[in-house]
């Protein structure tokens, strides 16, 4: 049997490695053995990459993506983040599932997917998922699933001449997807000291459209700081607001937590907290959620300690970024940068 197409159809497999690795496997097998170029990151990145260019580009250049459905793609970013990007850039998105009673994301709920979980049904499920691929099945991404809802309850403040920083921001993409490093409450503490750009970067993060696609339930960023009053009900209200919920069941602050911690359960979100002080400024903010993260930055390393944090440390400006930046602040070119500068710390 050979692929009734000029050209072999393109295809991308979304899988999680933790449990859907040996069908991903065969199905590429499988499908290449029928005239396919199926893609499998494992095959094609090096290790140590959670995210790279190569996996937007071979979405972004592919017809097809079969999406492995599992325990494992549920909770990860990176599954969500391909599905999505996938359905959001007109790929035909096929479900499978893979893992039996598995939960399936509400953006592929209504589509028919193919039951892969009895080994014995293979080969008629294979010839199924066949017709689908050189037929017309797709998924369809529904609307509001289009654009991630990134919410400022507190608006981070403007910079002046930002300087992009790909790799730390790649960097920080990466430690907030890592799956071997996953604890009930996943938390990433980006430390560093005053000055260092914690802010910038993490603001950066919540633009990133990687991101934006692995956390469809929203983005909420809250501005903490040594001096700010908060007024806990009304944050945790506009916190609701940001996720969707029924604001009236805030009405307290016993009952807004309660209710905080029932809807967060199943969400897919990202709650930033910048310029944190204290422990008591995040502690509201972390309850069990297995598809959401919570990121926040401090100058205190300690309190990432504190609340079990895997921390990602935030590091100085190379001297070639050094320059670029005090050139933009000059307002001058870096060609036109005397050839050695000298920095002062204050």
């Amino acid at each position: 049997m050979s692929a009734d197409v000029t050209e072999p159809s393109r295809i991308f497999i979304s899988y999680a490695r933790k449990d859907g690795a040996l069908l991903a496997q065969r199905l590429q097998s499988d499908l290449t053995k029928e005239g396919f170029d199926a893609w499998l990151d494992t095959q094609q990145i090096g290790s140590g990459r959670v995210w790279s260019t190569e996996i937007e580009r071979e979405i972004d250049t592919r017809q097809v993506t079969i999406a492995l459905l599992s325990p494992g793609s549920y909770a990860s970013e990176i599954c969500r983040a391909e599905q999505i990007r996938a359905l959001d850039k007109g790929n035909r998105v096929m479900p499978v599932l893979a893992v039996k009673n598995g939960d399936r994301p509400l953006y592929v709920y209504a589509r028919q997917y193919r039951d892969f979980t009895n080994d014995a049904d293979y080969a008629v499920r294979l010839g199924e998922l066949l017709a689908d691929i050189r037929g017309n099945a797709t998924a369809t991404l529904p609307d509001t699933y289009r654009k991630t809802r990134v919410t400022y309850l507190t608006a981070p403040p403007s910079v002046a001449n930002y300087l992009e920083r790909p790799e730390a921001l790649h960097a920080l993409r990466d430690a907030l997807f890592a799956e071997d490093q996953r604890q009930p409450i996943a938390l990433t503490a980006l430390a560093g000291m005053g000055g260092i750009g914690k802010t910038v970067l993490a603001k950066a993060l919540t633009e990133d459209e990687v991101v934006q696609h692995a956390f469809p339930d929203g983005i909420v960023w809250i501005t903490g700081g040594k001096e700010r009053e908060r007024d806990f009900i009304e944050e945790m209200r506009e916190v609701a607001k940001a996720l969707g919920d029924d604001l009236s069941r805030y009405e307290n602050a016993l009952a807004a937590e309660h209710q905080y911690r029932t809807i967060i359960a199943d969400k897919a979100a990202l709650i930033v907290v910048d310029d944190v002080w204290r422990k008591a400024d995040i502690e509201p903010l972390l309850a069990e959620s297995p598809r959401s993260r919570f990121l926040f930055t401090t100058r205190d390393a300690a309190i990432g300690r504190f609340v079990s944090a895997r921390e990602h440390r935030a590091d100085l400006l190379d001297v070639a970024q050094s320059r670029e930046l005090l050139a933009l602040w000059a307002n001058i070119a870096v060609a036109e940068m005397p050839g050695v500068v000298h920095f002062v710390q204050c």
